[in-house]
């Protein structure tokens, strides 16, 4: 499938395009392709979905700030994100990808924020390129397969319903659910790159995220929803 890297900036909330030549883009965009293709939901028995996989467009939109520090550039948020809903509604729209190269599954890149940064091309050198890049995709990707199975009945109109904070418990319900399967899925040299489940100060939702985490059955799209809405209000 088709994968286009484009480096950018992030000014004022908007991602424009800049004249940045990526070390390794050619690497990495091999690892995005290899990452859904090779992707273990796939082989999954009893998984069957409704897209070709191979014909998917991917557009991956890579932040390489190297001066001032982005509102993106922080620990308390994700530094990956994928965007499908159009392609679910349209399969000849794009699936876009945003990466972050500063931070990684949520913490951020050495030298802390606090630090000098360092510059965009150190950090492609040595997380762009590598075990980071492939780990965090085959999360990304986890979402995006598992909105085109039909047996999981992903439905963007009920996630239309959801309010902002009620999106984000779904979200943290349905991380769980893709990095426990992974981690039971991946092959060996792959798991070491699914991280741990992540602590929360809220207990009632992290009872319920290591419930799902431990949970060995499947999950829907709507149960995921249900048990978001099941959390008492923080």
């Amino acid at each position: 499938m088709p994968v286009t890297i484009t480096p950018v900036r992030c000014e004022e909330g908007r991602r424009k395009p800049v004249d940045f030549v990526l070390p390794e883009s050619d690497r990495a965009r091999r690892i995005a392709q290899r990452a859904i293709s090779e992707h273990v939901f796939l082989a999954c028995e009893g998984y069957e979905f409704s897209r070709d996989v191979s014909a998917i467009d991917i557009s991956m939109a890579v932040a390489v700030e190297d001066g001032e520090r982005s509102r993106e550039y922080s620990g308390a948020r994700l530094g990956a994100e994928i965007r499908y809903d159009p392609f679910i509604e349209d399969p000849e729209r794009m699936v876009e990808l945003f990466l972050h190269l500063r931070c990684y599954m949520g913490e951020p890149v050495e030298p802390r924020p606090e630090g000098p940064i360092p510059p965009a091309e150190q950090v492609a050198g040595g997380i762009f390129d590598g075990a980071g890049l492939a780990r965090t995709l085959w999360h990304e990707y986890g979402h995006l397969l598992d909105a085109i199975r039909p047996a999981f009945r992903y439905s963007i109109e009920v996630k239309r319903r959801l309010s902002v904070y009620e999106r984000a418990l779904v979200n943290e319900l349905w991380n769980a659910y893709i990095d426990r399967r992974l981690a039971r899925l991946a092959p060996e040299p792959d798991r070491r790159h699914i991280g741990p489940l992540p602590s929360h100060s809220r207990p009632s939702l992290e009872m319920m995220l290591r419930g799902i985490w431990a949970d060995g059955r499947e999950w829907t799209y709507r149960e995921i929803v249900q048990a978001a809405l099941d959390i008492p209000p923080r």
